[in-house]
C-alpha cells in the first residue's frame, strides 16, 4: 500500500510539487528525489521545486512496530519546459480589441498588465474597507476576461498588499524597478534586504494563489543593478523567478550597459545573478528616436532608427535572450506616449515594423 501523495506528477518547470504521508505506522522517514535524500529532514508536507526533466520521488521509513526500514514505491514526476513567450507591455487600462488582435495576428501570446494604481492603494490599510478589495478584483477579472478571448495571457506588475488578491494560477512582476524606486511620482528606492522583506512577507499569500512569481524586476542591467538583483535573491525559495529590464546602450545590439567591458560579459553577469532560477525579459525596447552620444558623452544628437533596422536589432535582442532560455522577452510598450517613440503603435495609429519581432519563426 502506498504511504504518500504528491499533488502533482506532471506540470511546468518549475514546478514545486508537495508530497504528504499518510501513514501512522512509521517512527521517521526520509524523502529522496532521483535516488538522493532530499533535504535531510523528515517533514510532511514536503516541497520539492523541480525543473524540466523526469524525476523519482520516493521515501523511507521506520516501521513502529517491526523497526524495519520499509522503502515505498516510486513515483515518477514528468516536468517540461514552457514555450518561450513574446510579450507586450500594454498598461492598466483596458486594450483595445483591435490592438489586441493585431498582437495575436503576430504572434504575441503575453501582455504586462497592472490594476490602476489607485485600486491597489485602497487595499493597502489593514484590514482593507470591503469595496476596495472588491473594485480590485473586478478589475481582475475584467481584463483577465478580454485578454483570454484572444488566447493572451497576462503577467502582472502587483504591489506587496495586492498579493493576497491576485487571480489564482496567474503571473506576477513583484514590484517595479525599486533598485532605482521611481513608483507613479514617488521616490521609493528599497535596498536589497528591504525589497526581500516585503517579498518574503508576501510569498505565503502569492503560494495560496498558485501565482508564479517573479522577483527583482531591476530598471536594467548595468553592473550596480545586477548585484542589486543578486542580494535581492539570497535566502529567496528557488520557486521565485527572476525579472529582468534591458534598455539599449544608444541603441546598438552590442554596446554592453555601464560597468561591463563587453556584452557577453554582461549577459554572464546575469545568469550568475539568476543562480540558476527561471528567468524574463520583463521590458526591452529600441525606441525609434534615442540620443546618440558624441566626443566622449559631451554633447548628444537626436537620433532616428529606420523602421527595418529598428526590427533587425528587436529581434536580435529577443534571439540573444532565448538562446539563455528565458521564459519570456516582453517588449515595452504598444503605443507611443506624447514625447516619447517607445510603442509599436504610433499616435497616428500606424503600426511600427517592430510589431512584427516573433515572425518568421527565428526572431
Amino acid at each position: 500500500m502506498r504511504t504518500f501523495e504528491l499533488d502533482y506528477t506532471t506540470g511546468v518547470a518549475p514546478l514545486t510539487v508537495t508530497a504528504r504521508l499518510f501513514t501512522l505506522q512509521w517512527s521517521a522517514w526520509r524523502w529522496t528525489l532521483n535516488g538522493a535524500i532530499h533535504k535531510p529532514n523528515d517533514s510532511t508536507p514536503h516541497t520539492f521545486v523541480l525543473p524540466a526533466g523526469t524525476h523519482a520521488i520516493s521515501v523511507t521509513g521506520i516501521d513502529r512496530a517491526s523497526g524495519l526500514t520499509v522503502q515505498d514505491e516510486t513515483v515518477v514526476v514528468t516536468v517540461t519546459r514552457a514555450p518561450f513567450q513574446y510579450g507586450m507591455q500594454t498598461f492598466s487600462e483596458l486594450a483595445h480589441e483591435r490592438e489586441l488582435v493585431t498582437l495575436v495576428e503576430n504572434g504575441y501570446t503575453l501582455c504586462r498588465v497592472e490594476a490602476p494604481r489607485e485600486l491597489a492603494a485602497a487595499v493597502k490599510p489593514d484590514p482593507p474597507p470591503e469595496g476596495a478589495v472588491t473594485a480590485l478584483l473586478d478589475c481582475y477579472a475584467r481584463t483577465m476576461q478580454q485578454y483570454s478571448r484572444h488566447g493572451l495571457t497576462c503577467l502582472w506588475v502587483i504591489e506587496p498588499q495586492e498579493a493576497p488578491y491576485v487571480p489564482v494560477f496567474s503571473s506576477v512582476d513583484f514590484m517595479n524597478e525599486m533598485n532605482i524606486g521611481w513608483v507613479g511620482r514617488s521616490w521609493q528606492r528599497m535596498t536589497p534586504a528591504q525589497y526581500r522583506s516585503e517579498l518574503l512577507a508576501a510569498l505565503p499569500a502569492l503560494v495560496l494563489r498558485r501565482a508564479t512569481v517573479y522577483a527583482g524586476v531591476a530598471s536594467d542591467t548595468d553592473t550596480t543593478a545586477v548585484e542589486w538583483t543578486r542580494q535581492v535573491l539570497i535566502g529567496v525559495p528557488p520557486s521565485v523567478r527572476v525579472s529582468w529590464h534591458r534598455y539599449p546602450n544608444q541603441n546598438r545590439f552590442d554596446r554592453p550597459k555601464k560597468g561591463w567591458k563587453t556584452r557577453a560579459l554582461e549577459t554572464a553577469g546575469v545568469m550568475r545573478a539568476n543562480g540558476g532560477r527561471p528567468f524574463a525579459i520583463t521590458e526591452y525596447c529600441y525606441p525609434s528616436q534615442y540620443l546618440q552620444e558624441y566626443c566622449w558623452g559631451l554633447f548628444e544628437v537626436k537620433r532616428t532608427m529606420p523602421q527595418a533596422e529598428q526590427l533587425r536589432v528587436e529581434r536580435l535582442e529577443c534571439a540573444h535572450w532565448k538562446a539563455q532560455g528565458a521564459d519570456a522577452v516582453i517588449r515595452y510598450q504598444i503605443r507611443d506616449g506624447v514625447g516619447d517613440t517607445f510603442g509599436a503603435l504610433m499616435l497616428n495609429n500606424q503600426w511600427r515594423k517592430v510589431i512584427a519581432v516573433p515572425m518568421g519563426g527565428r526572431p
